[in-house]
């Protein structure tokens, strides 16, 4: 889902959906599914779904990717637990897409290509004159996510072998493309996801105030703009972000019921309004909770808090390394979404990668183990782990 089509929509959005769907009713007719399970199932589908019904009620286009990608996240969770297939294709692809920005930024950068870094009319980012990385992934941030994602699977797959030394090639093609990609968040995030990962290993203890914190981090950005940023400059650290966060703010108090609906901060939402000029157009409510709020008001939030309900389980009741993955990931994204929406459909297709991995991993009760190909001979593979699932 690479190619801006799928954001028309196109076709190819149509077609996801109808193979994720002859999916879902292959599995459940084919073996039981857990009743843990279909609630999460439930839960994701709900939260997917809810810009669906938010557009009929307000009579705007039906938004097919978010059904889309409804039916790929059923399918995920109460496909096989056991199987680590959706993982290993996870890691595969975050490493594609990782490592064709990075070529992609090398040429740009030698003047053979062209198209590699973020620029928007004569805004460019950069950093000591080093323009960010977009990539294919056509914006920084969301190159960002998706390469520090598939780190964390990757150093979990490695925890429990001996991978050869030129293994080690691969993270660090991660880390080099996640910093050039200059986005604050995704380092940050990825940076602290990293420091759970072991921490939560070594001191199993903590993972309750360490899912709790990552709870939190969703809502401590906007409260501490109305709180400490009233005698306090913050923009330079939040980088216009209030503007999205008023904005969003605006549209749920004008519908609490069911927000604006999924039109909010597009491009059309921004054309109809007139008055003075905004600083900038964001596509986006740069929040989790505030788009959730936006675009589908509380009941969108109630979706909101059930699909993050459902991730929580795993992260508790899993153990080892599988359990310390899912609490990463809790971190990473947890940190994010007080600044971006992770889970949200932007109008990067890109970010498409970032939540279906998500679900991906948090769906599998099995990670998968490293080929011998990679493993040092003799060493013994990262072996299976078998786990509470949800």
């Amino acid at each position: 889902m690479m190619i801006p089509a799928v954001r028309t929509p196109g076709p190819l959005d149509v077609a996801v959906l109808v193979v994720a769907a002859v999916s879902v009713v292959i599995v459940a007719a084919t073996g039981p599914v857990s009743r843990l399970r279909w609630a999460a199932a439930a839960a994701a589908a709900a939260f997917w779904l809810t810009p669906v019904v938010s557009a009929m009620l307000h009579g705007q286009e039906l938004p097919v990717t978010t059904a889309a990608m409804a039916a790929v996240a059923v399918a995920l969770i109460i496909g096989p637990p056991r199987s680590g297939a959706a993982v290993r294709v996870a890691v595969v692809v975050g490493l594609l897409v990782v490592v064709v920005s990075l070529g992609f930024g090398l040429l740009s950068a030698t003047g053979i290509a062209d198209g590699a870094f973020h620029s928007w009319g004569s805004y460019q980012r950069s950093v000591l004159g080093i323009p960010a990385l977009k990539g294919i992934a056509l914006h920084p941030n969301t190159l960002g996510q998706i390469a520090g994602t598939t780190l964390l699977i990757l150093l979990t797959v490695a925890t429990n072998a001996r991978p050869r030394w030129w293994f080690w090639i691969l993270p660090t093609l991660i880390v080099v493309t996640l910093l050039w990609t200059e986005s604050r968040s995704s380092i940050g995030a990825t940076l602290a996801a990293v420091v759970a990962l072991y921490g939560v290993r070594r001191w199993p203890r903590l993972r309750p105030w360490v899912v709790a914190g990552a709870g939190m981090a969703v809502i401590v950005p906007p409260l501490v703009l109305a709180t400490v940023g009233q005698v306090v400059d913050l923009s330079g650290l939040i980088t216009g972000r209030q503007w999205p966060w008023f904005v969003a703010e605006a549209l749920f108090v004008q519908s609490p019921l069911t927000g604006y609906g999924p039109d909010a901060f597009s491009a059309a939402f921004w054309d109809q309004q007139g008055g003075t000029p905004p600083p900038w157009e964001p596509l986006h409510a740069h929040n989790e909770v505030l788009e959730a709020a936006a675009q589908a008001g509380l009941i969108g939030l109630l979706t909101l808090v059930a699909v993050i309900a459902a991730a929580l389980v795993p992260s508790f009741k899993r153990s080892g390394r599988a359990g310390a993955l899912v609490t990463a990931l809790v971190v990473m994204f947890g940190l994010l979404a007080g600044f971006e929406v992770v889970l949200g459909l932007t109008y990067f297709p890109a970010s498409y990668l970032v939540p279906t991995i998500l679900v991906a991993v948090l769906s599998c009760s099995t990670l998968p183990r490293l080929p011998r190909v990679l493993c040092d001979s003799g060493a013994p593979a990262a072996g299976r782990q078998s786990t509470v699932i949800v």
